[in-house]
């Protein structure tokens, strides 16, 4: 889970894992919670438990994912609805009905925060981890998961993903599989080869 501070003094909740009493607590002290967002298709495991600790908080899908989860509700779908966030960017992962990713940028910070966009696995302790990953293409490296990348089928809409991060210029990422992700000459460039080609 990301928690990006909004401009208002609120928070956005993205991807939300399990939270005991004093993960609540915590997040609880850093400010309200005005927004939680089930950011792709596949990371919404615990957004029920989420919504029910902040209740005042709004609820925001992924294309898809109100579909798929029937028993949540949901404020709307980003990018049939478009809500604003006060100091966030964000934006509708195309080209790929199987992923169903928004990527989201705070612009005090300039942080691009991902769910499966990119991965940055530099150590795992396990063998089958570490085989996974390696398979996958993202094994100690900041990258795009071959399976992403296979997933993706209109390459014309996703390569409007790679000008729309690549626009925003950020200096760092936040990933859901890895470490955060700080951005060097030409990195972003790298990891989006496969879409800028």
């Amino acid at each position: 889970m990301t928690v990006l501070g909004l401009e208002d003094g609120g928070l956005l909740l993205h991807s939300p894992i399990r939270l005991d009493d004093a993960d609540r607590e915590a997040v609880r002290a850093l400010g309200p919670v005005r927004a939680i967002v089930a950011p792709n298709l596949w990371h919404h495991l615990f957004f029920g438990p989420a919504a029910e600790a902040f209740p005042d908080a709004e609820r925001w899908a992924a294309p898809g994912v109100a579909w798929r989860r029937k028993d949540l509700s949901f404020q709307g779908e980003l990018g049939t609805a478009n809500p604003i966030f006060p100091g966030l960017d964000w934006h509708v992962v195309g080209g790929s009905r199987l992923l169903g990713e928004v990527l989201f940028f705070h612009r005090a910070s300039r942080t691009l925060v991902v769910t499966d966009f990119f991965f940055h696995v530099l150590r795992r302790d396990d063998a089958l981890s570490r085989t996974y990953y390696a398979l996958s293409g993202t094994y100690g490296r900041f990258a795009t998961s071959r399976l992403i990348q296979a997933a993706v089928w209109d390459r014309a809409a996703a390569r409007e993903t790679a000008r729309w991060i690549l626009d925003r210029d950020p200096v760092r990422v936040t990933v859901c599989h890895g470490d955060v992700f700080t951005v060097t000459p030409g990195s972003l460039e790298s990891a989006l080869r496969w879409l800028l080609v």
